[in-house]
């Protein structure tokens, strides 16, 4: 669907709201604008916010630690002190290769 606006005195234009609507454009929403040819191409920007991304990041770690049985920071510690004393060896082998 094409519509026609027009650009203010400032530069600005209106998007049409049934188009906002559709893209869940509203205000304060970051758009990208890039210059193709003698056209302009506009793009809706979504930047994560990323304490929430942490903060589930870190939810699903717990989840994933609790089923593996690790209850605490040292439960992680010992696990990787073990994980070393076990594969240590082959590791920096495979890494004096390269």
């Amino acid at each position: 669907m094409t519509d026609i606006t027009k650009v203010s005195t400032k530069g600005q234009i209106v998007i049409p709201q049934d188009m906002r609507d559709a893209l869940g454009i509203e205000a304060g929403t970051m758009v990208a604008v890039e210059r193709v040819d003698d056209c302009l191409v506009m793009k809706k920007v979504v930047i994560p916010n990323l304490s929430q991304e942490f903060r589930r990041a870190q939810r699903r770690l717990r989840g994933v630690a609790k089923k593996a049985g690790l209850s605490g920071e040292q439960d992680v510690v010992d696990l990787v002190r073990e994980f070393r004393q076990t594969h240590g060896k082959a590791i920096r082998k495979a890494v004096s290769r390269k």
